[in-house]
């Protein structure tokens, strides 16, 4: 089941809220970041909602097998509180090391003075056909 609402929020965009917020619209200050606690909350009163950012690496550390507990945690927290709730999943440089190590997706790095961090441009041949493969299996969980 979590992972048909995952799904459904992703493609969709949609704002998860509620019950005992739905009379309140979700306009106003959101907060964003990865984790979110009470403390933040407490000091954040007029905020509506959180933004969530996760890397898809922290989601699935090792391949097919996968770690929902900060996901859990966090939504939770969000729903506590009664804040409205949105989410990113982070791909390209948060990617997990597996796709690179095990499917054969080629990875680019840059180390220059500007960049000093992996560079993903856009992939030709088999390597972007693996990954775009990884990247709609990953969607239909």
């Amino acid at each position: 089941m979590r992972k048909i609402i995952l799904l459904c929020l992703c493609l969709s965009g949609f704002i998860l809220n509620s019950d005992a917020q739905s009379n309140l619209p979700a306009f106003g200050a959101w907060g964003h970041g990865p984790a979110i606690s009470n403390a933040i909350i407490k000091n954040m009163p007029t905020i509506r909602g959180w933004n969530f950012t996760f890397a898809w690496k922290d989601i699935e550390p090792q391949k097919g097998k996968f770690n929902w507990k900060l996901v859990d945690d966090q939504f939770k927290i969000a729903a506590d509180n009664n804040l409205y709730i949105g989410f990113m999943i982070w791909v390209g440089q948060n990617s997990p090391e597996w796709v690179y190590t095990q499917d054969g997706v080629e990875k680019v790095v840059t180390n220059d003075d500007k960049h000093s961090f992996p560079y993903f441009p856009v992939l030709s041949g088999q390597s972007n056909d693996r990954l775009r493969l990884k990247v709609s299996l990953f969607i239909q969980l």
